[in-house]
């Protein structure tokens, strides 16, 4: 039959309301596992937003035999979805008798994730973008209480939830900025008014946020505020929240260096004990 404990950690991650379902199915022990996909992605609506249900039917004998996966979509194409399921069907063959629940919902997350990405970057470039003067302006109505601000996280167990959630809570909260990955290396840039930022902080150290060891939902006790200073006129403008990945410490350094921050990476950042190369 399905392994109760691991249908207990799926469902501490995926704790939202509506996020997933489990039911008997097949009688004999199986179980059905649906999971809402539903990336928030700069407030994603049509026809750039993408919401999805993968749907996990999990027989007695699972995971000595597969489990039967479908997806469910009306904003992805059939040619998508064929392409999802094939991959995820190839994922459990090759890993047939190992637990793989959370493999494949994240694995479908991820997919979901990159489809929305890739539309919204293709909108883009078919949009005109704004002239600098205007982005100018747009900074300077925020006022003086425009902040700058470097966060670090030590870990993140459930990544792709983890960062669905930061992603919705600087959407909520009309912040700007850039989430990166480096090795071990997690850092948060946010730009945006001094209250939205508290607010973010406080809602990341207080709420469930990710899992700890034996998969139950946790909340952030690592976060760290490594710098906090207004927003100067020389520093880079972030309009939107993105994540980047990078592979090494130069590559990091390069992209700080570009947003004007080369001071404060060189003062707070490669101090860290998590710092490539280190």
């Amino acid at each position: 039959m399905a392994d109760d404990e691991e249908l207990e950690v799926i469902q501490a991650i995926f704790c939202q309301p509506g996020e997933i379902c489990v039911t008997d199915y097949g009688g004999e022990g199986g179980k059905e596992v649906k999971v809402r996909l539903e990336p928030d992605l700069a407030r994603d609506e049509p026809p750039h937003g993408v919401t999805a249900q993968l749907c996990l039917s999990l027989p007695s004998s699972y995971p000595s035999t597969q489990p039967d996966i479908s997806v469910r979509s009306d904003s992805l194409s059939r040619e998508e979805i064929t392409h999802l399921r094939k991959n995820l069907c190839a994922y459990a063959t090759e890993n047939l008798g190992n637990p793989i629940l959370l493999d494949l919902i994240n694995l479908a997350g991820d997919y979901v994730h990159k489809l929305v990405e890739h539309r919204q970057e293709a909108a883009v470039r078919e949009s005109k973008t704004c002239p600098k003067s205007q982005e100018a302006e747009g900074v300077q109505s925020q006022g003086t209480d425009c902040r700058l601000v470097l966060l670090h996280l030590d870990h993140m167990r459930a990544k792709t939830q983890y960062v669905k959630l930061i992603k919705k809570w600087v959407g909520e909260l009309s912040l700007n900025g850039c989430l990166m990955f480096c090795q071990r290396l997690i850092l948060i840039v946010l730009q945006g008014s001094s209250s939205a930022v508290k607010e973010y902080i406080v809602r990341q150290r207080t709420s469930n946020v990710d899992v700890d060891a034996r998969g139950h939902a946790c909340k952030e006790r690592m976060l760290s505020v490594l710098c906090d200073i207004p927003l100067e006129g020389h520093h880079h403008r972030f309009d939107s929240f993105g994540v980047v990945e990078k592979n090494t410490a130069g590559d990091l350094e390069e992209i700080f260096s570009k947003w004007c921050l080369r001071d404060i990476f060189s003062e707070h950042v490669e101090r860290l004990k998590h710092f490539p190369g280190r």
